[in-house]
């Protein structure tokens, strides 16, 4: 199940083309602008905070600069440290006069506010700074954090279907449907070390077969979990008669 979990958080980074990393834009004489949120993976209604960190790399003393930082729709700015004026979904703020190798910081706090409801939504933020000697950095928009309400999802649905028998073997259509994919699952058929276990990237069918040792009565257990823990069991009486 962990495979599976790296798989699907690799394959959220890259539909949201973004990493988990800091915004950093750099331009002449502007110093380096940091943008940076404390999380990255954020349910609904949850909070993220933002430091945004300016900071003098150059050799000479850096003059105030104007900072606009600015969230979609999706994100509601509630508070700063210090505390700012906040005008709808966007905060402002001068930067002191920055000596080489110093740096001037600001924490924005914001609530996901959304009604999207599916792993790896990018929700966008956007930081400039200018001077009045028309010197401009931007963190151009960034994914602030990557949506996750997996209430939202039905429960997993699965049937175990016999397809064919031949005296001591027997097929069957394992049927996923529902959950959040991929899946995980592990067949015993009632016989020691014998199981079949494997994955299933999306909803679907999966065909197993087994043969039995001998004839009698088992008791076939077959287990589904899908990449939020959940499970479904479904057990099974079965009779070999050669």
């Amino acid at each position: 199940m962990k495979k599976f979990l790296l798989v699907i958080l690799a394959i959220t980074i890259v539909f949201a083309q973004i990493g988990a990393k800091t915004a950093e834009c750099t331009e002449n004489q502007t110093g380096k602008l940091f943008v940076t949120p404390n999380r990255f993976f954020c349910p609904n209604k949850s909070k993220v905070t933002f430091t945004i960190l300016y900071k003098n790399n150059t050799n000479t003393d850096l003059e105030k600069g104007y900072v606009t930082f600015k969230v979609c729709k999706d994100l509601e700015i509630i508070s700063t440290e210090p505390s700012l004026t906040i005008l709808g979904d966007v905060v402002s703020f001068t930067t002191p006069e920055l000596s080489p190798g110093t740096s001037y910081s600001v924490k924005i706090k914001l609530k996901v506010n959304t009604t999207e409801t599916k792993l790896g939504f990018a929700m966008l933020t956007e930081c400039t700074i200018s001077h009045g000697n028309g010197n401009k950095a931007t963190a151009k928009k960034q994914a602030a954090v990557l949506l996750w309400t997996p209430s939202k999802y039905p429960l997993i649905e699965a049937q175990l279907k016999e397809t064919a028998r031949e005296r001591t073997r027997i097929d069957y259509d394992l049927i996923i449907e529902g959950g959040y994919p991929p899946y995980e699952y592990n067949v015993y058929w009632d016989e020691p070390g014998e199981q079949n276990s494997g994955g299933l990237l999306f909803e679907g069918k999966i065909e197993l077969s087994h043969t039995f040792s001998k004839k009698g009565e088992y008791n076939i257990v077959c287990r589904i979990t899908d990449s939020l823990g959940r499970q479904k069991v479904i057990r099974k009486r079965i009779y070999i008669i050669p």
